[in-house]
């Protein structure tokens, strides 16, 4: 009987090394695709900022230019006695190339 015993406890632990082997590599091939995943999502994250930074820049740099040229056509329509033609103070006068 004691044959027999030691052949079925050596059955066991193949079987139970085969089952764990299984489940590692399991969880190796889901970690694996998990961290692509996010991976492709930071990326993708990435690139809305990037774009949307672009745009933001974009934006800004038309419209201040917009606004720069009106600022020099009222410049330019000064009236002959030097006054000035408009109220207010000229914006982002920081961030202008002058």
């Amino acid at each position: 009987m004691m044959k027999n015993e030691k052949g079925y406890v050596i059955m066991m632990v193949i079987w139970v090394a085969a089952i764990l082997t299984v489940l590692a590599s399991g969880l190796i091939i889901y970690v694996q695709f998990q961290q692509r995943a996010l991976k492709n999502y930071i990326k993708s994250v990435k690139a809305y900022y990037i774009a949307r930074a672009g745009l933001d820049k974009m934006l800004f740099t038309v419209f201040t230019q917009a606004d720069e040229a009106e600022w020099q056509r009222r410049d330019s329509s000064r009236g002959r006695d030097g006054g000035i033609a408009y109220a207010r103070e000229r914006p982002f006068t920081a961030l202008s190339r002058d």
